[in-house]
């Protein structure tokens, strides 16, 4: 496999991580990656709760925090058809809702494909509004040429160009380009960024045949966290290597 060199070097100054994600359950494969070393990288993790604009407002918190480099993690949906649950996306730039971008610094990582899953390199989409069919999904790629898409690496983004902070962004594939989200599924999510059962329960009394689609999202929901969770503990490798 190849590899990639990195713009800005994120290690320098013994960098300190600020995290974004969007879910609790993202937040607990990000330590258990990132704290698989015996000496890892000093880092915070902040949960949104799937909401673009408490991503800014976090991000921006870390940075007032003195986060040294910014990074957008979690799961995401695929808009390259080639791309399956459990691959890996490292973003070069976020493409805004607007058609803005913002440039990324990358790890040198290597690129390709190992065992069950690949790694990829690419633009980024990020949203405001989730995209749940495989129609919407298509419509983006087409118009953007982002690999993924998903609702919190647009806002960080802009809050790294803010402060002039480096900024990575790894997303892993949980609904891939051809697969549809049941809208309840994504609504169900509480500002800690946990599953509320009650409003699934409800989607699911009212639109009974979304099951299968729920039940598939789960648990490709696990696959792509533990992909997600050895993201990360390469990041802290990468990280500690040139600290």
């Amino acid at each position: 496999m190849g590899a990639l060199t990195a713009p800005p070097d994120p290690s320098a100054e013994g960098a300190r991580l600020g995290i974004v994600c969007g879910l609790k359950s993202e937040a607990s494969a990000i330590r258990r990656g990132l704290m698989a070393l015996v000496a890892p990288p000093n880092f915070t993790i902040e949960v949104c709760g799937a909401d673009p604009h408490q991503a800014e407002a976090m991000a921006d918190r870390l940075c007032a925090d003195g986060a040294k480099v910014l990074v957008s993690a979690g799961l995401a949906g695929g808009l390259d058809p080639a791309l399956a649950v459990g691959d890996v996306v490292w973003g070069t730039r976020v493409v805004g809702a607007l058609g803005g971008r913002e440039t990324l610094s990358m790890p040198a990582l290597p690129v390709g494909r190992s065992g069950d899953r690949q790694r990829r390199v690419g633009e980024l989409l990020g949203v405001d509004t989730p995209l749940l069919t495989a129609g919407e999904k298509v419509l983006a790629a087409e118009q953007t040429g982002a690999l993924c898409v998903d609702m919190e690496s647009h806002k960080v983004a802009a809050v790294a160009a803010r402060y002039g902070r480096p900024f990575l962004a790894v997303r892993v594939i949980v609904d891939p380009a051809q697969t549809f989200v049941p809208a309840f599924a994504v609504g169900a999510t509480s500002p800690e960024g946990t599953a509320r059962l009650l409003p699934i329960l409800a989607g699911l009394l009212r639109s009974p045949l979304s099951l299968p689609a729920l039940i598939g999202l789960s648990v490709a929901s696990h696959k792509a966290l533990r992909a997600l969770e050895g993201e990360m503990a390469a990041l802290a490798r990468w990280v500690r290597e040139r600290a």
